[in-house]
C-alpha cells in the first residue's frame, strides 16, 4: 500500500499526511462509537433483566409481605434453606387460619408445606404470576383434596396473590376462602373441590385440552392416598395413561384420613406399584426433604419438556401429617380438629412464634 499500512482502521501514513490531528480525530470517532456500542448494548441488557424480573414468565415470591421479617429477595436466588423458611411460615399462617376460623384441617396442610413451599418457590418448576393470576401461560396447578386448601390459601397469600388479613376470614360466612376451594369465588385455583377423587380427571381433561390447543403450560395436581380408596381416581389414571395425557400429578401420602390409618380403614397396597400398572411413570420421594422434592419436581417437569407425548407421571411423597407440630404428627385426630388456644401457642412456639 505504498508505504501505508493498516492498524485497526488507522492510516499510518495519515500521519505523513497532517500530522497527529487526523489520527486523534479518528481515534475520538473510535472512542465514540465504542462508547455508544456499550450504552446500547447495556440498554438492551437492561431491558432483558428488567423484562426477566416482570415478565408473566416468572414466580413472584413478593416476601416482604411476610410478616416474620424474612428478606426481599428474588425467587432465582433461593436457596434449600430459604424455602424451608418459607414452607415454616406456611405452617405459621396455616395454624393461625385454622385456629381462627375453629374449624379446618390442619394436618394435611402441615404435611405438604414443603411441598408447597418448593412449587412456589422455584420457578424452573412452577410457574405463575400473582400480579396477573390469569397469565394464559401459567402452569395449572389443581387440588383434587380440597380440605387441605389452607396450605393452597398461605403459599399463595405468602407469594402476593393474597394479603394475611383476606386469607384470616378462612372459612368465615361471606369469606372467599371456603374450607373446600371453588373457582367461583378464588378462579386462580383452577378448580373448585368437594367429594374427593374427582382432581385427576379434571387435570386429565384439562391436560388434554391445552394439547388441543397448542399450549405449552404444565399440568399439576395434588392429590392424597386416602382419595385412592375412590373408584373415579382409578377410571382417571386409566384414561390419562390411555390418552397419555401430560399430567404431573403429586401425592400426600401420610398414611392417614378422617377415619384413621388407610391401613385399617381400607389397605391400599403398594400405590407406586399400581400407578405403574396403569401405565403411569411413578416414583416415591420424601416430602420433607427439600432438596429431594426439588429434584423430583424439576426432573418431572425436564422428561416432559424433552417429551411431552411420555403419559403421566405422578411422585409420590411420603409426608407426615402436622409435621412441624411434635403433638399432631402423624395422629389421626389432627386431620380435621382445630387446636384450641394452648394448643394453637404451643404449635407456634414449635414454629418459631411467641403467641
Amino acid at each position: 500500500m505504498h508505504g501505508t499500512s493498516v492498524d485497526h482502521g488507522l492510516h499510518t501514513g495519515s500521519l505523513r499526511h497532517g500530522g497527529y490531528f487526523p489520527v486523534l480525530m479518528r481515534a475520538r470517532g473510535l472512542m465514540r462509537d465504542m462508547w455508544m456500542h456499550f450504552v446500547c448494548l447495556l440498554l438492551v441488557h437492561t431491558q432483558q433483566i428488567m423484562f426477566y424480573f416482570s415478565s408473566n414468565s416468572i414466580n413472584k415470591c413478593d416476601f416482604h409481605r411476610l410478616q416474620a421479617g424474612l428478606p426481599k429477595f428474588s425467587v432465582f436466588s433461593m436457596n434449600d434453606q430459604q424455602i424451608a423458611e418459607y414452607a415454616r411460615n406456611i405452617r405459621r399462617l396455616v395454624l393461625k387460619m385454622v385456629h381462627a376460623a375453629k374449624s379446618g384441617h390442619p394436618g394435611g396442610p402441615l404435611g405438604l408445606a414443603d411441598i408447597y413451599a418448593t412449587l412456589f418457590c422455584d420457578s424452573e418448576i412452577y410457574r405463575f404470576n400473582a400480579k396477573k393470576p390469569d397469565w394464559d401461560s401459567r402452569d395449572r396447578l389443581l387440588l383434587s383434596n380440597g380440605h387441605v386448601c389452607a396450605v393452597r390459601y398461605a403459599a399463595m397469600s405468602l407469594a402476593g396473590f393474597f394479603s394475611e388479613k383476606e386469607v384470616l376470614t378462612f372459612r368465615k360466612v361471606g369469606s372467599k376462602f371456603q374450607g373446600h376451594p371453588s373457582t367461583r369465588y378464588i378462579p386462580a385455583m383452577e378448580n373448585s373441590s368437594g367429594s374427593l377423587g374427582q382432581g385427576l380427571s379434571a387435570a386429565t381433561g384439562i391436560a388434554l385440552g391445552k394439547r388441543l390447543q397448542g399450549k405449552n403450560y404444565n399440568v399439576f395436581v395434588c392429590i392424597s392416598d386416602g382419595e385412592c380408596g375412590e373408584g373415579m381416581t382409578w377410571e382417571a389414571a386409566t384414561a390419562a395413561a390411555h390418552h397419555k395425557a401430560p399430567i404431573i400429578a403429586f401425592m400426600d401420602y401420610n398414611g392417614i384420613q378422617i377415619d384413621g390409618f388407610t391401613k385399617d380403614v381400607c389397605n391400599l397396597g403398594d400405590l407406586e406399584k399400581k400407578f405403574e400398572s396403569f401405565g403411569w411413570r411413578a416414583t416415591t420421594a420424601d416430602g420433607h426433604n427439600i432438596p429431594e422434592i426439588r429434584k423430583s419436581l424439576r426432573d418431572a417437569v425436564s422428561r416432559l419438556t424433552l417429551n411431552p407425548d411420555m403419559g403421566p407421571q405422578i411422585i409420590l411423597f411420603r409426608t407426615v401429617l402436622g409435621k412441624g407440630v411434635s403433638f399432631m404428627e402423624n395422629a389421626p385426630k389432627w386431620h380435621g380438629t382445630p387446636p384450641n388456644d394452648e394448643q394453637f401457642a404451643d404449635a407456634m412456639k414449635q414454629l418459631g412464634v411467641a403467641v
